[in-house]
């Protein structure tokens, strides 16, 4: 469904596709932000303002797996998924990493 409303998009009404937004992908987002605040809360992270970070996660973490396996249409062996994603988590806690000595 996620694919087939971002390959329909320049089609629909705009109406639609915030309707869409705030019932879907917006409304997911909100648990990854709740969780990143706690994290930042705790001292673990420095997330200035978590929904910008909730979308960084996922686009970091899968981002390279859906571009290079062409949006699944060539999957990627379990190494290959696994070294990609770990580098883009890797990439997710270097950018909110807390800063010491400043």
């Amino acid at each position: 469904m996620v694919r087939r409303m971002r390959a329909e998009a320049a089609q629909l009404p705009r109406g639609l596709l915030q309707v869409w937004d705030r019932s879907g992908p917006q409304r997911t987002q909100g648990e990854p932000a709740h969780r990143l605040r706690r994290l930042a809360g705790l001292g673990l992270l420095e997330v200035d303002d978590a929904a910008p970070a909730a979308d960084h996660f996922p686009l970091l973490a899968s981002g390279a797996v859906s571009e290079r396996s062409h949006h699944g249409a060539a999957p990627l062996s379990a190494p290959a998924r696994t070294a990609l994603i770990a580098a883009g988590v890797r990439a997710f806690l270097r950018g909110y990493q807390p800063k010491t000595g400043c």
